[in-house]
């Protein structure tokens, strides 16, 4: 009796018959390539990767947590209650990230009916906030930018410590996609590090710049977690993550998930899972060319598992389908599908060279 096909070659299968990849004939020869023709060079990468740079700073990560439970005590009251989120509540945090936290009512519905309607409403619930915690003696009161008209409305300060905070308000859903990264960052830490190696060379680029209309850190996230679900080479790192884990769906209800971000209470269902254990080195050398290979202006990438299908229209605008906000998966980066085109077909050809930085 023939065996059943794995559901991660099923999920490989999917992905090549629904994605044109112009790279596709070189795709996965990258690593076997450098191995062969560089293999001092790549032995000098993946050592990078164990520099104190790419570690978590525990103390840092204390510290601020107990800065933003003091921040949320200060936020929360009858009608609403503040999370931390981001970040510092995924663990993906550093030295230069800001603090986040989502201020979320209790009774959502009647809320938002008049929060998205309402200008001065949304107005007098920024300064509402800002001044509990101005009461509070946490921020500096000079250092304050409201931006009520945004997407998501959002009191950025700067605390005392010196920290730049987010205090955002919108609904739960920005909360439930923070414990989908926590929960991808629990499962493996080789995001963090991967995270921070290409934050780095993309800064380097100039296409890590939210607040100048480049990627933000949200995007290059997204883009690493799609890349650890796809068992293209060999297998994935992660499996399908939305489908794995009951506990992440999007309907789940915002306070269960608020106690598990609060405890970083860790999820069952991947125990046997086999997953890739290439080196750090080596997983970005596979990032390189498995995006080198991705048409960035027919291919819409899903973050919830891996897979690739194609866009509704072809565009220049990078589309990230996240199950927590379905209705903006498209990236607001001008022409950000040419620039990463252009950045992962450069990076390749850095590496093909035998030039890892």
């Amino acid at each position: 009796m023939p065996l059943k096909q794995p559901a991660s070659i099923q999920i490989a299968d999917k992905i090549i018959s629904t994605t044109t990849h112009p790279f596709r004939s070189k795709c996965g020869e990258l690593l076997p390539f450098l191995r062969t023709e560089f293999p001092r060079q790549l032995h000098d990468f993946e050592k990078r990767f164990y520099k104190k740079e790419y570690r978590v700073d525990l103390q840092l990560l204390q510290k601020r947590r107990s800065l933003m439970s003091q921040v949320c005590a200060a936020l929360t009251h009858q009608e609403l209650k503040a999370v931390p989120c981001g970040s510092i509540a995924s663990g993906l945090m550093t030295s230069n990230s800001d603090l986040d936290a989502v201020v979320i009512p209790f009774d959502e519905k009647r809320f938002f009916d008049r929060y998205e309607k309402d200008l001065n409403f949304k107005r007098k619930q920024l300064a509402r906030c800002h001044r509990k915690l101005l009461n509070s003696n946490l921020v500096r009161g000079s250092f304050t930018e409201f931006i009520p008209w945004a997407r998501v409305p959002i009191v950025r300060m700067v605390l005392k410590t010196g920290d730049h905070l987010d205090v955002q308000f919108h609904d739960a859903r920005i909360l439930k996609s923070t414990n989908f990264i926590r929960v991808a960052n629990n499962l493996d830490h080789r995001l963090f590090m991967l995270r921070i190696h290409l934050f780095k060379t993309l800064t380097e680029n100039g296409l890590l710049a939210s607040q100048e209309g480049r990627f933000s850190s949200f995007h290059v996230t997204s883009l690493l977690i799609h890349f650890l679900q796809v068992p293209f080479f060999d297998c994935a790192v992660y499996p399908p993550l939305l489908s794995t884990f009951p506990d992440l769906q999007p309907g789940i209800n915002w306070k269960t998930i608020a106690y598990d971000v609060a405890t970083n209470r860790l999820y069952q269902g991947a125990e046997s899972f086999e997953k890739s254990m290439d080196s750090l080195g080596a997983l970005y050398v596979r990032l390189i060319d498995y995006f080198s290979g991705i048409n960035f202006h027919e291919d819409a990438l899903d973050i919830s598992n891996g897979s690739v299908v194609k866009k509704d229209t072809i565009s220049d605008q990078v589309e990230l389908r996240d199950a927590y906000f379905p209705e903006t998966s498209t990236c607001r980066v001008q022409s950000g599908a040419s620039l990463l085109s252009n950045f992962f077909a450069t990076q390749r050809e850095r590496i093909e060279a035998g030039k890892l930085t």
